[in-house]
Formats: structure tokens, sequence, C-alpha cells
């Protein structure tokens, strides 16, 4: 199973979040120079879209993890399942088989003896 910092990366991936961060590092860079009427106060806009950008990825991340585990999980569930149910049928089968063989032993001529 990928960890998490695969889907935090793919949750990154996004072309509108990338956009999103090239947008907030120039609200941030214009917001901090001294040329602004309020330096220091303007760069709460960039600030703010970095906040809503990490919120999104971080949730986008854990969600899509959860996902995948979850469907691990049912996959090995569902494997495991078939798995005890070919087991359960080749024992019956076996027991099967072993009964006609203790009963049919007198009837059924023995063929690997001239091998042995």
């Amino acid at each position: 199973m990928p960890s998490f910092w695969y889907f935090l990366k793919d949750a990154f991936g996004d072309e509108i979040l990338q956009i999103l961060c090239v947008c907030a590092i120039i609200e941030i860079s214009i917001g901090l120079s001294p040329f602004t009427e309020n330096p220091g106060y303007d760069a709460f806009d960039g600030i703010g879209i970095v906040s809503a950008i990490v919120v999104i990825v971080v949730t986008t991340a854990v969600t899509n993890y959860n996902k995948e585990k979850k469907f691990k999980q049912n996959n090995m569930l569902i494997f495991f399942h078939y798995n005890i149910k070919y087991i359960f049928l080749l024992f019956f089968i076996f027991f099967i088989l072993k009964k006609i063989g203790d009963c049919g032993l007198a009837l059924i001529p023995n063929l690997f003896s001239p091998l042995l």
C-alpha cells in the first residue's frame, strides 16, 4: 500500500492547486513589499490562500489514504473468504474420496502393485 506521502503528493498534483500556490506566493510577496499601503498586513490574503490549499490537500490525501486502506482490507477479506471456501471444498473432496477408498478397497484392484 502506498504511503501517506504518496497521496499527499498526488493531491498536490492538481493544476488548480498549483496555480493557487503561484497566486499565493505572488500575493505574499506583494503584501510584504514596503511599497504597499499596509506592509505586512496585505500578506494575510496570501496566507489565507496557503491555508486553504493546505486544508484541501490534507483532506484529499487523508480521504484517499483511508479509501485505499479500506479497499485493501476488503480485498484481503474477499481473498481469505475464497481461499477458505476452496480449502473446505478440498477437505470435503478428500474426505469423500477417503471414504470411497475405505469402502471400495476390495472392489477396486490395486493398479500400482506391479510398480512397487
